[in-house]
């Protein structure tokens, strides 16, 4: 791959504003979270039905019982309608396990496919400000760093551009596309 990859993020700042809300009643939760069991990162994002990021939890060097754990406690604490978990490498066993204790539990697999595709959501709801996050050191570095290089043969992969973690972005894509895919499901009355 070429290395000179650019961040492809734009209104960074204008979109990163927001602390983090607690539960409202009446509002609609929905979660993405991207599984790590490493070096890297697990992350939970949770966004509201208007695509307000209302809560960001990041950690690594832990057990599948703490990394249970947070997925639980979050989805309890923002009556979470669906979350989507990423299943590739570690995730489909935390997935089965999530299954027993929670309804809302749907696997995402990130391939190189959904990964432009979430990824490519994600820069267009940026792009209109479609979207507010939290105004979060650790996922506005992320965003800078999250880029695009095409290689020799015209292939694009989306990643973090060096040595930087892409884990916040990651889980930020998975729950907007959980959030755009569910927001309008429901019971209709047609007369």
């Amino acid at each position: 791959f070429i290395s000179n990859a650019a961040s492809i993020f734009e209104n960074i700042e204008e979109i990163c504003v927001l602390n983090e809300q607690p539960y409202i009643d009446g509002n609609i939760y929905f979660m993405g979270v991207d599984i790590a069991m490493s070096n890297d990162y697990t992350v939970i994002t949770v966004l509201d039905k208007n695509k307000n990021m209302v809560f960001l939890k990041r950690f690594n060097k832990c057990n599948t019982d703490t990394i249970l754990t947070n997925i639980s406690n979050t989805i309890n604490a923002y009556n979470v309608k669906k979350c989507y978990i990423e299943k590739n490498n570690q995730g489909q066993p935390i997935i089965d396990l999530l299954k027993k204790k929670h309804n809302c539990i749907h696997p995402f697999n990130t391939s190189s496919t959904s990964k432009a595709e979430i990824i490519n959501n994600l820069i267009h709801a940026m792009n209109l400000q479609d979207i507010k996050l939290l105004k979060n050191d650790i996922l506005i570095g992320e965003l800078r760093t999250f880029g695009m290089t095409v290689g020799l043969g015209g292939n694009i992969k989306f990643s973090a551009i060096g040595n930087n973690h892409d884990d916040t972005v990651m889980s930020l894509a998975i729950a907007l596309e959980c959030t755009n895919k569910n927001k309008y499901t429901g019971q209709y009355l047609f007369i």
